[in-house]
């Protein structure tokens, strides 16, 4: 479970970076129909892709990845995880055409969903492996 200090990547970063390129890749492909109902809603949704996707290149690319990028990935991936319970549940907040709208539950939605979620518990596990004394000199600074 220790994160490898070589050049090749553990595989948690890269089940993680799978992870993360999966939900932008879903996130990419309904960016269209977003898009046609608001540019907002277009606009978020290519924005959300282009952050997981790159999140997932630098996974692959900083081996190992320091502990302020796990910590993004979880926040970040928590927050869309949120919004989604939002958007399904209360309605869509505040802004364009469809606001206060719930949405539907869809199947791409869900296998977004677990992705996100497997990334996040991937991205926690690798987070526990990270040294202490790395976290100490992390927090101090």
């Amino acid at each position: 479970m220790s994160l490898k200090s070589g050049i090749f990547p553990d595989r948690w970063q890269v089940a993680a970076a799978a992870l993360a390129l999966a939900a932008g890749w879903i996130h990419v492909f309904v960016a269209p129909e977003h898009l046609e109902e608001w540019v907002g809603y277009g606009a978020f949704f290519v924005l959300v892709s282009v952050l997981q996707m790159g999140f997932a290149l630098l996974l692959l690319v900083r081996t190992p990845p320091r502990s302020q990028l796990l910590w993004a990935g979880v926040l970040g991936n928590a927050a869309i995880v949120a919004l989604w319970v939002i958007t399904r549940t209360a309605g869509i907040p505040l802004f364009g055409p469809a606001a206060g709208e719930v949405e539907v539950v869809g199947a791409l939605d869900i296998v977004s969903k677990l992705a996100e979620l497997g990334l996040i518990a991937c991205l926690v596990v690798m987070l526990r492996a990270v040294p202490a004394e790395m976290n100490r000199r992390l927090i101090a600074a």
